[in-house]
């Protein structure tokens, strides 16, 4: 893979303002503040990239200091020298057409070129583009590390002077994280859950995990199902396990479908067909199960890995001649992880689990015995799950944990032959950020990609300055490499660094972003009362960790939804408790900078 992060600029494949590479001319985009070159699109450019044109000429006003208007934006005519915004058939002379492997990363190729005083960022596609443009911000230094706004860096740059001839291109197709236990409607309004998926729209676009290629994997059964209840309402005999409810609006685990059935098949065909005539955007038709057993004891067409080979290829059959570009996709994952003794038969992606999956086998395994029964391989990762490691410092099972472990483990993903990854995760950023972080950077470039130790000592110089040293000490303690376990002993070593970056520092926005990390650190302390807790005494520990989790609401640093409803979920006598922590949303608000002080002072305390 060419592809290599402009994340490390130093290394003299992209050189800003200072030494400049003999093979590329140099353009000067700012000179003491004031643009030189306006920013250019082509008047046939699609809506997206018009409108990114004008969120690039932010991201430049911003770093140069600009208080009113700096940066054009042109889309009429074509200057001399610009910074050209576009996609390979707007500027066939700055990128050659791309090697068409069988899994599409060429869709995000790009070309990052200064010519004649100008620069261009050209890709195959609108979101090769903004890739483009992104890597090119982070040459100048811009980062955005974690969700909230107040992980972004946005450096001062008075002048702006860039030499390059470079091309980029992800190790990996779809590269796709999503949120898991959001979906509490009692905290819709709490947590303003449509702000949260904004921020974190924004954060996957400027960390390049906006991928031109997603692929649909997820449990599907259910919606197939709705979208045809009448027929289902009216077989019952379709259907093993326990379905329950209406067909309108199916139950999403617990049940499955007899797949030796030719009606149920002959309604996955129509659906399949249907969803891509009215899509043709969508590049997958997912045929993955509900959730949970449901399972047939004895089906005619095998075992269950065997039952979903035989429903994808029924479909691939069917769509050969109308859709033969379009893919089919599952997990192998659960009942349906082990390997299959039947063939596929081309355009379908398994996606292998790294967790929840049966028989023994290991990820390695399945991807080498599913690669060989036909699959092109995707992964079903997940960087962190509330109710598998309660957000506490010291998981192993999940590689949001470890940047160590979550840069190997894409490594060994790509060298297997994996090209598409889905992964969950919770909104634990104070204890996944780090993990995630390296998961994105090694999932552009899982060959040549920057080191863990690269990753992290640029995120603590660039989010922490003088205080970074301080604040390392913190990420020590709780790495995974120190198997750090959740205790009061931990809490009375996370504490001190934090404390003495606070006292030192004199930055209003390096205090917001150790604030955060004092509220994951109390968070840890009030987390792990509750669980060691028993009788009245689990109910007071639960309070106070409702009421912490209402008061950092606005956080990313631990999982909300997951103290408020997952928790009484399982202990129904702690929901009124929850509900009482919601209503006093008003007289709860976050601890400032001196209360904080004074809180750490007393370690861990109730």
């Amino acid at each position: 893979m060419e592809a290599r992060s402009l994340f490390f600029f130093l290394l003299g494949v992209f050189l800003i303002t200072g030494d400049l590479l003999c093979a590329a001319d140099q353009a000067v985009l700012a000179r003491g503040g004031r643009a030189q070159l306006p920013i250019v699109v082509s008047p046939n450019a699609s809506k997206t990239l018009q409108y990114f044109a004008v969120e690039l000429k932010g991201y430049l006003d911003r770093m140069t200091g600009a208080e009113g208007e700096n940066f054009k934006v042109e889309s009429k005519g074509k200057p001399s020298r610009g910074i050209f915004l576009g996609t390979r058939e707007q500027f066939p002379d700055i990128l050659s057409p791309p090697n068409k492997d069988a899994a599409p990363t060429w869709l995000e190729r790009y070309r990052i070129l200064t010519k004649g005083g100008s620069l261009y960022l050209v890709g195959e596609t609108d979101t090769a583009v903004q890739n483009a443009a992104f890597d090119f911000l982070e040459s100048l230094g811009y980062r955005h590390y974690f969700p909230d706004p107040v992980w972004e860096v946005v450096p001062e740059k008075r002048d702006i002077s860039v030499s390059a001839d470079r091309i980029g291109e992800p190790g990996f197709s779809t590269r796709y994280i999503f949120y898991g236990a959001m979906d509490d409607p009692n905290l819709k309004d709490l947590l303003n859950v449509t702000e949260i998926e904004k921020q974190f729209g924004r954060w996957k676009r400027r960390n390049r995990a906006k991928s031109a290629v997603t692929i649909q994997t997820g449990h599907s059964w259910g919606k197939v199902a709705s979208r045809h209840a009448e027929e289902f309402a009216a077989h019952p005999e379709w259907v093993t396990g326990t379905q329950g409810g209406s067909w309108a609006k199916p139950a999403e685990k617990g049940w499955k479908l007899r797949l030796d059935n030719e009606e149920v098949r002959k309604i996955f065909r129509q659906d399949a067909a249907d969803t891509f005539a009215n899509k043709p955007e969508v590049a997958s038709y997912s045929i993955e199960p509900t959730d949970g057993d449901g399972w047939p004891d004895r089906s005619p067409l095998g075992s269950p890995s065997d039952q979903m080979v035989a429903l994808a290829n029924d479909l691939v059959a069917s769509l050969k001649s109308t859709y033969p570009d379009k893919k089919l996709a599952f997990y192998a994952y659960n009942k349906h992880s082990p390997p299959p003794s039947k063939k596929l038969d081309g355009n379908t992606i398994v996606s292998v689990a790294t967790s929840f999956i049966k028989g023994n086998f290991s990820v390695d395994q399945l991807l080498q015995q599913w690669k060989a029964m036909g699959a092109e391989l995707g992964i079903r990762d997940y960087l962190n799950v509330f109710i598998g490691s309660w957000d506490l410092p010291g998981d192993d099972k999940y590689n949001g944990f470890s940047p160590e472990k979550a840069r190997e483990s894409i490594r060994k993903y790509h060298q297997a032959g994996a090209r598409y990854w889905v992964a969950e995760l919770d909104r634990a950023w104070g204890i996944i950020g780090l993990g995630t972080l390296t998961a994105m950077r090694t999932l552009w470039d899982p060959v040549k990609g920057p080191t863990v130790e690269e990753i992290k000592n640029d995120f603590l110089t660039n989010s922490f300055g003088s205080v970074a040293n301080s604040v390392r000490k913190y990420f020590d303690v709780i790495d995974l490499k120190n198997k750090p376990s959740a205790s009061a002993a931990l809490i009375n070593r996370m504490y001190p660094p934090l404390v003495e970056a606070l006292k030192t520092n004199k930055d209003p926005v390096v205090e917001a972003r150790l604030l955060q990390l004092l509220s994951y650190t109390r968070f840890v302390d009030l987390m792990s009362r509750f669980q060691a807790a028993s009788g009245s005494a689990r109910s007071d520990a639960y309070r106070s960790l409702a009421e912490w989790a209402v008061r950092y609401r606005d956080f990313s640093t631990f999982n909300v939804p997951g103290i408020l409803t997952h928790i009484p979920k399982k202990e129904n006598d702690l929901r009124p408790i929850a509900d009482e922590a919601i209503a006093r949303v008003e007289s709860l608000p976050p601890l400032t900078a001196a209360e904080f002080l004074q809180l750490a002072s007393k370690g861990s305390t109730p």
